[in-house]
């Protein structure tokens, strides 16, 4: 059922944005580890690598990579999607894992130094539910830490976003207010062979990042916050996960390269990642 109404909304929308092009919004250099939607149609892939604490013995890495897009119509309509694909490396056979695809639709209000970013999208459950291959999802999700609903295996989460961007004397700053609402739940989760319940939360974003626009380069730090409705660990004292990252963003015409280093800063994060890297390349249209 919900891919049926995922595909029902993509062509809805899709329709909407036949009129393909850039809607008029600024020229706002995208975050690294911040929500994705503005009003430029471009496709990309992100990569990111994120190192485990020592005491997770026998995993060197876990790597994630995103390819990810979006059209938007003139009137600021417009459809994105986002595929996350990790791969965890260890001193074993590498697991590779699939997480949960996602797509959706945006709305863009445009005004020459602020722009307004509404989002409504659908992660679908084809997240592998096995024990590595959650592991491997997890993991990798400290680069993109706001997507973590996309590694929740056996859900389905309506993920709605409000983002207000600002930019203007070279200056921006972009916030993100979001919420991922588990729809549906299996309870299911695999390790071993052996099925565990598991409640898939419901996820609260807020997240803030600015920096310089530079012309040819744009520097920004970034500060990504999630909450979730219990207790994200055994001890009952983590609600929230946090990085900050520094990105810097090489504004070509149409090729934009990044390049970002970032840490957790919370408990929780600390005890399982040292630190993680990332890279990318979208191509804007």
């Amino acid at each position: 059922m919900q891919h049926r109404l995922a595909f029902a909304l993509a062509l809805s929308l899709a329709g909407v944005a036949g009129s393909a092009g850039s809607a008029l919004a600024q020229r706002m250099p995208d975050m690294a580890t911040l929500d994705r939607g503005d009003g430029i149609s471009r496709l990309g892939l992100d990569f990111g690598a994120a190192f485990p604490d020592d005491s997770i013995e026998g995993f060197d890495a876990a790597l994630r990579f995103d390819f990810f897009g979006q059209l938007i119509s003139r009137q600021g309509l417009g459809v994105y999607g986002s595929l996350p694909i990790s791969i965890l490396v260890g001193e074993g056979d590498n697991e590779t894992a699939l997480g949960n695809i996602e797509v959706g639709g945006l709305y863009v209000i445009d005004s020459p130094a602020v722009s307004y970013v509404f989002r409504a999208g659908l992660a679908l459950p084809t997240a592998d539910d096995d024990g590595l291959g959650f592991a491997a999802n997890v993991l990798a999700s400290w680069s993109r830490l706001t997507d973590l609903s996309q590694a929740i295996p056996n859900a389905t989460y309506l993920r709605l976003g409000f983002s207000p961007l600002y930019h203007a004397n070279r200056v921006f700053l972009r916030a993100d207010l979001g919420v991922d609402l588990a729809v549906q739940d299996d309870d299911q989760l695999e390790i071993a062979g052996v099925v565990f319940g598991f409640d898939a939360e419901n996820l609260f974003r807020i997240n803030v990042g600015g920096g310089i626009d530079l012309g040819s380069v744009a520097l920004m730090a970034e500060l990504v916050n999630v909450a979730s409705t219990s207790s994200l660990d055994d001890d009952d004292d983590n609600d929230f996960l946090n990085t900050f990252a520094l990105s810097a963003r090489f504004m070509g015409g149409s090729l934009q390269p990044y390049f970002t280093f970032g840490v957790p800063l919370d408990d929780l994060g600390r005890d399982v990642i040292d630190f993680f890297l990332g890279a990318g390349l979208q191509v804007a249209f």
